[in-house]
Formats: structure tokens, sequence, C-alpha cells
């Protein structure tokens, strides 16, 4: 083989220097790398090198057969190029070389298989989605289907019901028509017959009465035609004047019934709006302990306002289209009036009727006399003199029926009653004498009176209340004079308890009057038909009202601080039903039910008493505090309010606090719970007793100045900065304000009595150590039930079973309308959003 004659052959190493000659020979080869012809010439270096190597001669020949036997394989390879022709073995590293390329190659091509296979089963997956995507819209269509199909079998089971019993009412009327048919038959032959009869007996007596006529035209000279062109004209004018007044009583039902059908629009509104409230509420009133359930409320929150949104555009949308109806109709109504003025103008006068009759009377004999009067001076003859505020208190309207009470007509004698303002059958104006019969139509069984609405001359009522109003103004001013007169030439030191007991209600100067002045002055719509609200109802609208004056408390920054409470509530009303006709209407209908329920409710009298005037806007946020106090206390015993006037009174002495128990337990019938608590509370301030106000007030009148009993805006700046030195300086502001708008004083004076700032100076104050008084509330009821007897516990047990509790309705408390006001000013927010977006 080559690699064993390597010994013999004669090599390139024969010169001096080999190591410079096998790297010759490397470098001539231009491969880089291990290769066959490479390890050929390593080995051929052995074989020249190993005669050199003396004593080391058969170890490296050693060497080089074990080299061979763990380079070369058993493998042979050979060249046929005629220079070099040679067989040897061939080595392991080209041998695994070949291996390896082969694996190589053979896992492109697995490779290159896999892909394929891989973008062949991603096809077969997007099939197998969508297949399965189809199928699932297939079902879904098909449960959707079968769902039509049961509510279409459904719907054909309704109408076919529905088809039967129309089947049966068809039924039943064709009997009964076919009864009447046959009841009216014989009532037209009878009629015949009478007709008959009457033609019979005319035809008789007609000779008679040519005869008479011809008697009488020969004593006449005056002819008939002007008699007969004058009554034809009268029964054309009475004609019309029937129609238009059956078209002006038409569009007055048609006007009842939109105005009916606005008030239950108007009330579903309302029911919708105070759900939304306590779901709000509900949400508000829950705490979450994580983000997420934070969020999670917020959603929702923003859900349920959003769902509000779209009611309150329903509501809006539906109300314009109402009142689009209802000015068409007073268009209508009033073309229909100016028709029927014509009409009367066209008719001689009362007067004028009589003046003819005197001078016809004149020549004739006094025996004739009345006996030619004319029917229709008879029937438009008033015997009665109307009064002069109740117009229609006596009179009344019969409708008949004929189908069993479904369907009323008028009866055909009834007529327009101008003094009424209606049509009446039953009216003191048109009876004439003692008694009066009515037909009844044929085949009546049901009779319905109604009753006209009460007309009231306002003018001559407010007259009357002006000038009531005026004299006990005179008497207040008077009072109010001589009062502070005795309070500043005293003792500024004057004890607490002669200012708690010592009061009376002279400062209680307006009426509910007033408040309809205002809205008589604000609108001149009338409220024909008004909605009368329940007291849930009353008080849930105050609710409201009192969570938006909270909102612009707390929320707006430039609100129109010259606003007094008034204008804010009518504010509000506009906020909540968002048209200008229904909120006057709303309103109307709100200050009916506080002049209604201000007897029953002591928050609705203090409401109506802080909308007069006669009270401070400050006192509401002032008793919603006192109600946070009261709700935070578990109330017990009688005793107990005596620990809660400590804690919140902590200026008065004993002597005060004992009379103060025993008005409550007067007030109360010796009762306990938060109802009894906050209304006791709400009396003294209504009846100006209670012991901060009047506290306040005493402080106050050291900083008066040259009018007598008021403070200007800087005088009670300073004022407060004495006595409430960390006060809110912008609620301060607009509190006062506010309270000058309510008394209409001039802005430029700006001088408020002192009873009203020292409403707002006490509401100042109770905010500022609010915190430190809820404290000491638990905590002198703790202290108080701690110090208790063992052998007194038995008999205030048994007292607490006269004492009883009272469960009215949750009290509203200043923590409660500040989260209806940030829900508010969620709303504007959410607004304001979707406007821009």
């Amino acid at each position: 083989m080559a690699l064993e004659k390597t010994n013999n052959a004669k090599t390139p190493f024969n010169i001096n220097s080999p190591v410079n000659k096998y790297d010759l020979l490397t470098l001539e080869q231009h491969k880089h790398g291990l290769t066959e012809e490479h390890i050929l010439l390593a080995f051929q270096a052995f074989d020249e090198l190993i005669p050199y190597l003396g004593v080391f001669t058969q170890i490296f020949q050693k060497l080089r057969a074990d080299f061979i036997a763990a380079v070369y394989s058993d493998e042979l390879t050979g060249t046929t190029d005629s220079s070099k022709e040679y067989v040897q073995r061939k080595p392991f590293f080209l041998l695994v070389k070949q291996d390896q390329d082969q694996k190589i190659e053979l896992i492109e091509e697995l490779k290159e298989q896999l892909e394929k296979l891989k973008k062949s089963l991603f096809e077969k997956h997007n099939h197998l989605s969508e297949a399965l995507e189809e199928l699932s819209k297939k079902d879904n269509e098909i449960s959707d289907l079968i769902l039509l199909q049961t509510k279409l079998k459904e719907k054909i089971e309704e109408q076919q019901n529905e088809m039967n019993k129309m089947e049966n009412q068809m039924e039943e009327i064709k009997s009964s028509a076919s009864f009447t048919e046959h009841q009216l038959a014989c009532d037209i032959s009878d009629l015949r017959d009478e007709l008959e009869d009457a033609k019979n007996e005319i035809k008789e007596l007609s000779v008679f009465k040519k005869s008479y006529d011809d008697i009488y035209f020969a004593f006449m000279d005056k002819s008939m035609d002007d008699d007969e062109i004058k009554q034809k004209k009268q029964s054309v004018v009475s004609t019309k004047r029937a129609n238009l007044e059956n078209e002006l009583e038409s569009a007055q039902r048609i006007e009842e019934q939109i105005l009916l059908i606005m008030n239950t629009m108007i009330e579903d509104y309302e029911k919708h709006v105070d759900a939304h409230r306590f779901i709000v509420m509900e949400k508000c009133s829950s705490h979450a302990e994580t983000d997420a359930e934070q969020d999670l409320r917020e959603l929702e929150l923003d859900e349920a306002n959003e769902e509000l949104r779209h009611v309150q555009l329903t509501f809006q949308n539906s109300v314009a289209n109402l009142l689009t109806e209802l000015g068409l109709l007073e268009q209508h109504t009033g073309m229909l009036n100016e028709h029927l003025q014509m009409l009367e103008e066209l008719k001689p006068t009362l007067i004028k009727k009589k003046q003819e009759m005197d001078q016809k009377w004149k020549g004739d004999s006094i025996l004739s006399a009345g006996l030619e009067l004319d029917d229709s001076l008879e029937s438009h003859f008033d015997p009665f003199i109307a009064q002069e505020q109740i117009f229609s208190k006596y009179s009344a309207m019969l409708y008949t029926s004929n189908n069993q009470g479904k369907t009323f007509e008028e009866l055909k004698d009834a007529k327009y009653c101008a003094s009424c303002g209606e049509k009446t059958l039953i009216c003191p104006h048109k009876l004439t004498g003692p008694e009066k019969i009515f037909i009844l139509p044929h085949h009546c069984s049901h009779i319905k009176i109604t009753r006209p609405r009460v007309r009231i001359n306002k003018q001559a009522t407010k007259n009357n209340e002006k000038l009531d109003q005026q004299w006990e103004l005179f008497q207040y001013k008077n009072s109010i004079t001589k009062s502070h007169t005795e309070s500043s030439t005293s003792n500024t030191d004057i004890s607490r308890e002669s200012s708690l007991l010592g009061m009376t209600d002279t400062h209680i100067m307006h009426t509910t009057q007033k408040l309809w002045e205002d809205y008589n002055k604000r609108t001149t719509s009338e409220r024909k038909i008004p909605r009368f609200l329940t007291l849930e109802q009353t008080q849930a609208i105050i609710e409201q009202f009192l969570g938006y004056l909270i909102w612009t408390d707390e929320f707006l920054t430039e609100v129109d601080v010259d606003e007094s409470i008034l204008d804010l509530m009518y504010r509000y009303m506009h906020f909540q039903y968002m048209v200008a006709d229904v909120a006057n209407m709303a309103a109307h209908d709100f200050l009916s039910a506080i002049t209604q329920y201000s007897g029953v409710d002591k928050t609705i009298q203090l409401l109506g008493h802080v909308l007069i005037g006669n009270l401070d806007a400050s006192c509401l946020r002032y008793i919603l505090l006192i109600c946070d106090f009261i709700t935070a206390v578990d109330w017990k015993e009688v005793e107990d309010f005596r620990a809660f006037a400590t804690a919140i009174y902590p200026f008065l002495n004993e002597d005060d606090f004992e009379n103060l128990q025993m008005s409550y337990t007067s007030y109360s019938e010796n009762k306990i719970s938060q109802y009894h608590v906050a209304s006791f509370l709400i009396n003294l301030i209504i009846k100006h007793r209670e012991p901060r106000f009047r506290d306040m007030e005493i402080k106050l009148v050291q900083y008066q100045g040259q009018e007598n009993g008021h403070l200007t805006e800087v005088e009670f700046k300073e004022a407060t900065e004495n006595l409430v030195p960390l006060c809110n300086e912008q609620i301060r502001n607009r509190l006062f304000v506010q309270s000058v708008k309510s008394s209409q004083l001039e802005l430029s004076k700006k001088a408020v009595p002192i009873m009203k700032l020292a409403h707002i100076a006490a509401f100042l104050t109770l905010e500022q150590i609010s915190n430190v008084i809820r404290e000491n509330v638990l905590l002198k009821l703790k202290e108080r039930r701690a110090h208790l007897k063992p052998i007194a516990i038995d008999a205030k047990e048994q007292r607490a079973s006269n004492e009883g509790d009272y469960n009215g309705s949750k009290l509203v408390t200043m923590t409660y309308m500040r989260q209806l006001a940030a829900n508010i000013n969620r709303q504007f927010k959410q607004e304001e959003d979707s406007i821009y977006s």
C-alpha cells in the first residue's frame, strides 16, 4: 500500500530543514483543515524522521502503526489519476463527514416534509375552525328560529283566543243589536201610527187654523215675513253656537286627557329617577376593598347613569311631542273662542231686550205684561247673584249611558254657563223655578254626575291677602325693633336660660302665599290638572333637592352665588325635568305638597319655612349634620337624649339641660327614636328656640354696627373670623349672598338680620367641630350607660315598654347627601365627556 511504501520512496524530506519543507508542502496543498493528503504527508514525515531518532526508533514505529490503525479504517479507496495511482484505506474522519453529510441531507428533507405537513395541518385546522364557527352560527340560528317559532305560536294562540273573544262579543253585540233593532222597529211602527194620527188631526184642525189665521190677519196690518226671517236667523245662530260650544268642550276634554297623560309620564319618570337613586346609594354604601372592586363599582355606576340618561332623553322627547299637541290645541281653542265671541256680539243683549219690551208694553194693557216674553230672554235671565270668589260651587253636569256604562253622552239640556265657565246642567244661574224635570234618553242604563272645577276670583283674594300681609309685616317690624332695642341695651352676659326659653314666633313673617306669588311671577301658565303627590314622593323629591344643594356647595366653584334658595329650587326642577313647562308643573305640584304635608312631616315644614324666607337656607344643612349624629346613636331610653344634648350643646348649663330634657319628654310623649329626636330639634329650629342658634345670635349682636339688628358683609366676616376662624370662606360668602337674596334685600346694602346670620354661623361652627362631636356623642352615651345602677336597670326596662320606639322613615343625613352629590357630579362629568366625544 502507499503508506507502507513511504520508507523506500524518495521523499521531499531529504532536504536539510525538515520543518521548513513540511510547512512548504502543507502550504502547497491550498486546503484548510484536516484532509486525506495532509494526513498522508504527516505519515510520510514520520517515515522520514523515525530513522533519525536513534533509541526511539522502535517506539515511534509502534506509535506510527497505532496512529495508522486509529486514523484509517478498513474501507479502501483509490484514484484513477495516471500520475498518482494508489489504493489506500479511507480515514475515519472522512467516513464520519460523509455520514454527517448524509444525515444533514436527510434532516433537511425531513424538515421540508415537516413544514409541508405543518402547513397542511394548519390549513386543515383553519378549515375545521371555520366549519365549527359556521356550525355554531347555524345552531344559534336554529335556536333563534325555535324561539321565534315558540313566540309566534304563543302569539297565534293569543290572537286565536282574542279572535274567539271577539267572536263571542260580536255574537253578543249581534244579539243585542237584533233585540235593539226589534225594539226600534216597534218604536218606529208606533211612531208612524202616532204620526198618522197627528197628520189626521192636523188635517182636521187645519180648517179651523185657516179660519183663525184669516181672522187674525184681517185685524193685523203687519205681515209675518219679518218674524219668519228673524226666527230663521236666530235658529242658524243658535246652531252655530251649539256647534262651537261642543267643539270647545271636545277641545277641553282632549286637553285634559293630554295633561293626564303628561302627569302619568312625569310620575313614571320620577319612579325611574327614584329607583336610580336607590341603586346608586346602594353601590356607594358598599365598601370596596380592592382596586378591582372599586373599578367594578365605578363601571356599574357609569352604566346606571347612562341608563338614566337614556330615560331622560326618552322623557324629553315624549314631553316635547305632548307640548306641541297642547300648543296646537290652544290655538284651535283660541279660534273657537273668537268665533263664539263674534256670535255673542250678534245676539241682542238682555238690557236692550228689556228696553224694547218696556217700550212695547207701554201702549198695551197691563194684563198682557209678561205674556209676550221671548223664551231666549227667559233662558238667559240670571236670578243668581254670583259669589265674588267662588263661581261654580253648586253646579253639576250629567252624562247618560245606554251600553252598561262603557261610553257616556251629555244630556241634551246642558248649556254653557258664563259664570261657571263650563257647560253645566244643574246650575244656580239657570234654575228659574222651584223645580226642574229632565227627560232621560231611551234605554238609559247609567248616569254620571261631574262637578266643574271651582274657579276663584284671584284678584279679590290677592287684594285681601296683601292687606293682611301688610298688617302682619307692620306688627312684625314693630316687635323686631322693640326686641333688638332691648337686647342692645341689656347686658351681653345674659344667661343662656333666658335665651333658650324666652322665644316667640314673631320671626315667622311670611306665609305660603309668597310661594304662589313667586310662582305666578315666574310663569304665566295655569296648572289646570295638578298632580297630587304622596308623602313618600314628596320626601323623595326633597332628598334629591338637598343632594343638588350639597352638590352646588361642594363641587361648583363658580356657581351663580346671587341666587336665593327659591331660585336654586327652580334651577333643580329645570335640571331634573329638563323642559321648562314640565319643570313649572313639577314645581307647582311640589309646592302644593309642601303646603299639604307641612303639618305632617317636620322636615317638609322646615323646608317650607326656608323657601318662604322665615328661616335661612343654612338650617337645612345644619339639620343634615345633626342627623349624622342622631343616626350614629342606638337609642334605647328617653334619658339618652340628655347625654346626646350634652355632647351636641356643650355650652349649656345644668338648668338648660334639665329644661331641654323636659321639653323633649313632653314633645315625644316619653318615647325615644331617631325620628322623635330629629323632629324635636327641627321643631326647636322652627320655633327659634334652638340653643346654638340663640347662643350665636347673642354673640353676633356684639358686632352690629349702625343698622340695628343687622350685619353687613364686612361685619359678618369679622364676626366669623373671631367666632369660627377655620371656616370655609367660599361657603360662608355663598351663604351670606344667598341669605341676602332670600331676604329680598338690595345687594348694595348687603345687611342681613342677625337671626338669619346666626343660622349661618351655627352651621359653620358645627361643621368645623363635627368630628369631635361625633366622638363625644358616643363617649357620653357610653359613660352614662356604664354608670347606671343595677337597681335602676329593671325600672328602666319596665319603663321602656311604655316609651316604645318609632320605626319611621330613614333620616336624611349629610353623609347620604354628599354621596348623592358625588353621583350628580359624576353624571355631569359623564355628560360633558359624551358631548366632547
